[in-house]
């Protein structure tokens, strides 16, 4: 294998590595979030705040998903290369 070959391999899969570190991280947040709208949703005695943080919450549980499928097809092709 050529040398710019192997070089442009390398980039790929630290470029790879990174989105899964980053993936990850975002997924931590996003499950942070998700407990704090959760634990607001319960505690508050306001309706509208109630629905608010219950829809926040489904959000955050989305950006999670999204988050982990990022990460999946990141470490597809860090695996791939």
């Amino acid at each position: 294998m050529e040398t710019s070959a192997k070089t442009q391999q390398s980039q790929v899969k630290t470029m790879a590595a990174r989105s899964m570190d980053a993936a990850d991280i975002t997924m931590i947040h996003a499950d942070s979030l998700a407990g704090i709208l959760a634990a607001i949703a319960r505690l508050s005695q306001d309706d509208t705040i109630t629905k608010l943080a219950s829809l926040g919450r489904a959000v955050a549980g989305d950006l999670h998903n999204e988050a982990d499928l990022f990460r999946e097809e990141a470490e597809s092709i860090a695996l791939g290369v």
